[in-house]
């Protein structure tokens, strides 16, 4: 016999995906509705935590998020993109040390993930402990000063590039007048 449930939750999560264009028109009350009762059927279901947290994160909603992705992040702690979430969502519901545990994990993994350290640097403001603070303002000054000296080469590059084209360009015209003679 067919498991009721699973039938039910493959028509739960159909219809979400049939949401498409409510997603991306910032309509996220129907999954959430839908997403819930896939929660209910299974606690457990890593998809349904993952998007409650992320729908509910979206209507910034952070008292149920923080729930659900801090669920998700603890069976799938490889997912820096979640990790990130849990981040802010702790943070925006007052876990500094929490968010602060899980922005040096993040930093562990990605050093110069800009976005991280200028939050993990303003939490570590919230927390008091400005001798992290400051190491972190100066790694952010040094990640600034390395992007800026890379738009510069571009920049250059770019004209040194155009430079080449205009030199090719007239030594084609002149080729080519050379011919029509």
């Amino acid at each position: 016999a067919a498991n009721p449930h699973k039938t039910n939750f493959t028509e739960i999560l159909s219809r979400i995906f049939k949401n498409y264009h409510d997603i991306q028109m910032q309509n996220y009350q129907e999954n959430i509705y839908l997403l819930k009762n896939v929660y209910r059927l299974n606690p457990y279901n890593e998809v349904a935590n993952k998007q409650l947290g992320f729908f509910y994160f979206k209507r910034r909603d952070f008292q149920n998020a923080i729930k659900h992705i801090n669920y998700y992040t603890h069976k799938k702690p490889k997912s820096t993109e979640m990790l990130y979430l849990a981040n802010v969502t702790n943070k925006k519901c007052g876990n500094y040390e929490k968010a602060v545990d899980i922005g040096e994990q993040i930093l562990l993994r990605e050093p110069k993930n800009f976005r991280n350290l200028k939050n993990l640097k303003e939490l570590y403001k919230l927390t008091n402990k400005l001798e992290r603070e400051n190491e972190l303002d100066i790694k952010i000054k040094e990640l600034e000063n390395k992007k800026t000296k890379q738009i510069e080469k571009i920049k250059k590059y770019e004209e040194y590039r155009n430079f080449l084209i205009c030199i090719k360009e007239k030594l084609l015209m002149n080729q080519l007048e050379e011919v029509l003679k």
